[in-house]
């Protein structure tokens, strides 16, 4: 246990700045590097023993490198709900709200509601909600992406629904959300 402790000081002592650094030249924001060369180092240290010595900075370095990809996945998955979300509440559902004698304001404040809501979820229910109905894939093409199974996708997709739905009641009544 001492050896893997001093082996893994010295890896981290030597490489943790150069990864934020080299994090940084990609996400150009210092603070998010940091934390994902954290994780990295920490999914080190919970696979030491599986990897062999001469590799575990290239290990480490992979582990940044997924992470830094998984990262700007979810964001343009987020931003292509961002821009989703606003066409279709602004162009769809606006004119369907307004046909039934809602304000624009009122229909802002609906948008907003929806939208504080999906920040609102935990990252792993948001990014399965949004890759549900925004990006488009099927329960079974989200499970093997995220290697859960097809009813923890169900499962998710219900808790991001009921969330929206709770927070919009007030705004629609039980009525029309039966049939969102």
């Amino acid at each position: 246990m001492r050896q893997k402790e001093q082996l893994f000081n010295q890896i981290f002592k030597e490489h943790f700045d150069k990864m934020v650094s080299y994090l940084t030249l990609y996400t150009k924001d210092r603070e998010l590097s940091r934390n994902i060369s954290q994780e990295s180092f920490m999914a080190l240290w919970e696979n030491m023993e599986q990897v062999r010595p001469e590799k575990l900075v290239p290990y480490v370095y992979a582990i940044a490198r997924k992470k830094i990809i998984n990262y700007f996945k979810r964001d343009v998955i987020i931003r292509r709900f961002a821009e989703y979300y606003r066409y279709e509440m602004d162009v769809c559902c606006q004119e369907s709200l307004c046909k039934d004698g809602l304000s624009d304001l009122y229909v802002r404040e609906i948008q907003k509601v929806v939208y504080d809501s999906m920040l609102q979820l935990k990252e792993p229910v948001r990014n399965t909600f949004l890759h549900s109905r925004y990006g488009l894939k099927s329960n079974a093409e989200i499970a093997q992406m995220q290697g859960i199974s097809e009813k923890m996708v169900e499962h998710r997709i219900t808790i991001a629904l009921k969330t929206i739905r709770q927070n919009l009641k007030h705004y629609l009544g039980e009525k029309i959300l039966k049939k969102i």
